[in-house]
């Protein structure tokens, strides 16, 4: 198989911001005297927006609606991340260089919205690396739905067969290889707890993947 282009989802793989993710919607849930611990939010990390508001409206018979407390929630992620840095992932800068320097295609798959992930991905300093990025807004399903992966490869010109893709959910894993996208998991500090093993290889980090993708296709 000649690699013609690598998909990388955004939150967890190249960008460390799920702190920002829970504290935005530890914000949106305080002042009705709610509370959700980090430990709580863990086995949220791949899902909507959507589907973490109904969770917390429904535990806590919040006063507001799904989509009120959304929609807060997305107001916070937006503040946050101009209030503060947007760390980048280990090795997530080196392996970029690297497959651009293989003139491999590059892009993101995320569950983002489209200004949220765009900002994200300027103040990390990571934009100029990628030919396409495929936003949620951009399809009718979100992860664990194939649609953000088929769009951005169409975008890119390129066949399935012709991609690896990188996640580090359970859900973004399902989205891709559904894509028929071979698909690696990346472990951090907060996906202990999902169950990877439906990838197709799992990498302590992205430089261990750099290192195995330089040699299964000697790049």
């Amino acid at each position: 198989m000649k690699l013609r282009a690598a998909l990388f989802d955004l939150d967890g793989v190249l960008v460390d911001t799920e702190p920002l993710e829970w504290l935005a919607y530890r914000q949106a849930v305080q002042p009705y005297g709610a509370a959700f611990p980090m430990e709580e939010f863990l086995p949220f990390i791949g899902k909507t927006s959507s589907t973490v508001a109904q969770y917390l409206v429904e535990k806590h018979r919040l006063p507001i609606s799904v989509a009120e407390l959304r929609d807060q929630k997305i107001s916070n992620v937006s503040r946050l991340i101009r209030e503060r840095p947007i760390p980048v992932m280990p090795y997530a800068i080196e392996f970029l260089e690297f497959l651009s320097k293989k003139r491999v295609l590059l892009g993101v798959a995320t569950n983002s919205r489209e200004s949220e992930g765009t900002e994200k991905l300027k103040r990390a300093g990571l934009l100029r690396y990628f030919r396409k990025v495929s936003f949620k807004s951009d399809v009718l399903q979100s992860k664990p739905a194939p649609d953000i992966y088929e769009d951005l490869i169409k975008q890119l010109d390129v066949n399935a067969g012709e991609c690896i893709a990188f996640e580090d959910s359970a859900s973004g894993v399902q989205a891709a290889k559904s894509a028929g996208i071979a698909c690696f998991a990346i472990q951090n500090k907060f996906n202990q707890h999902h169950d990877l093993a439906i990838a197709d290889r799992v990498f302590r980090n992205l430089g261990e993947a750099m290192d195995w993708v330089g040699k299964e296709f000697k790049l």
